[in-house]
């Protein structure tokens, strides 16, 4: 695999709160192992976000070529940037428009909040993230408009979005 893997919660102060389960498996021939190889397993699990993704995208994010990544029971909750800090969001979630594949990747019971219009989600290239998965999370987009920006189409609702994609919620 070639390009760099990233998978950020915006608070990583602390590299404890990451996670990386490795674990070779042998591939044998014969009784003697020929090739080791290993399956990569990344959680963000625990933790919580407030207004820590304001500056770099999001308060989930994921991009780069992630492989095997599992964003669990995080509480995320998001707000608008304060004028001039950038042009990048911020959004609950966003699967970064890096032109990289990411593979596996699910989000699932997070509690997804924001505040002053800030999308709860945001998915450039859907096409490009195979096995990516939403499931059992809680989005709030804190009594403003929902905005779901999946692809080309963008949803006013998490139902009208699970039901155009079977994502969700």
């Amino acid at each position: 695999m070639t390009g760099v893997q990233t998978c950020a919660l915006p608070i990583f102060t602390n590299p404890d709160l990451l996670r990386s389960l490795v674990r070779p498996h042998a591939q044998v021939t014969a009784g003697v192992p020929t090739r080791i190889a290993y399956d990569h397993e990344r959680r963000v699990s625990d933790n919580r976000s407030t207004n820590d993704g304001r500056t770099n995208g999001g308060g989930l994010v994921v991009g780069g070529g992630a492989v095997r990544t599992t964003f669990e029971r995080n509480q995320v909750d998001v707000g608008p940037r304060t004028p001039g800090a950038g042009s990048d969001g911020p959004y609950g979630v966003h699967v970064v428009l890096d032109g990289a594949v990411n593979v596996d990747t699910v989000f699932r019971d997070n509690r997804i909040a924001t505040t002053g219009g800030v999308p709860l989600l945001v998915v450039p290239q859907p096409a490009l993230q195979p096995g990516l998965l939403f499931e059992g999370n809680a989005w709030d987009a804190g009594g403003a408009a929902t905005t779901i920006a999946w692809g080309a189409s963008t949803y006013a609702s998490v139902e009208a979005w699970t039901a155009a994609t079977g994502q969700g919620p």
